[in-house]
Parts: structure tokens; C-alpha cells; sequence
């Protein structure tokens, strides 16, 4: 058998779909770059900031240098290929979800 895979990317913020906003289930860092460090951020310090705009980029600035980059990362990130490297180099684990309209 033999499967062709489509090469999935990181991308900058997009609009969440209005089922899963009303949910306020997920944060959506409006940033143009380095989405895979304002996630680390977002998971960290979240529940640390007052105020209604959580998803602004200036909340997590002051602690970027937290989380080390692999040398040779490309913004936007490939997924099959720079999770793994994030994930050795700072000793955590990341889950990758993909959201598909049809089974929601």
C-alpha cells in the first residue's frame, strides 16, 4: 500500500471557529512569528494575566528567552520535522492537534 502525506505547517494566528472561541477552551496568540514559543508561553503563564486580552503578544514577551530554540528553525515551523527537536532539547512533550469541521 502506498499513502501519500501531505506536509502539515505551523502558521501565524487565525481566526478560531466561534464553536471553539465560545468554548474559551483554546488561547489564540495573535503573533506573526514564533508560534510555537508564544505557545510554550501561553501554557506557562495564562492564568497569570489579568484582563480580558490574555491573547496579546506583549504578555509573553518578557519571558521568550525561556524556551530554547533549535539552531536551525524556520518560522513557520514543520511540524513532522521541528516538534521532535523542541521537544528533546527542552525536555517536555507536545500534542499536535488538527481540527477537522466535519467531525465537530
Amino acid at each position: 500500500m502506498i499513502a501519500r502525506r501531505k506536509a502539515t505547517r505551523a502558521g501565524t494566528c487565525i481566526k478560531l471557529p466561534d464553536n471553539i472561541s465560545l468554548e474559551r477552551a483554546c488561547a489564540n496568540i495573535k503573533n506573526t512569528n514564533h508560534c510555537l514559543i508564544y505557545c510554550f508561553k501561553v501554557q506557562k503563564y495564562y492564568h497569570t494575566i489579568n484582563g480580558k486580552d490574555k491573547n496579546q503578544v506583549y504578555h509573553y514577551k518578557k519571558h521568550f528567552d525561556e524556551i530554547i530554540e533549535p539552531k536551525d528553525t524556520i518560522y513557520p515551523i514543520d511540524i513532522q520535522h521541528n516538534i521532535s527537536k523542541f521537544e528533546k532539547i527542552n525536555n517536555i512533550k507536545i500534542n499536535v492537534f488538527q481540527y477537522d469541521k466535519k467531525n465537530y
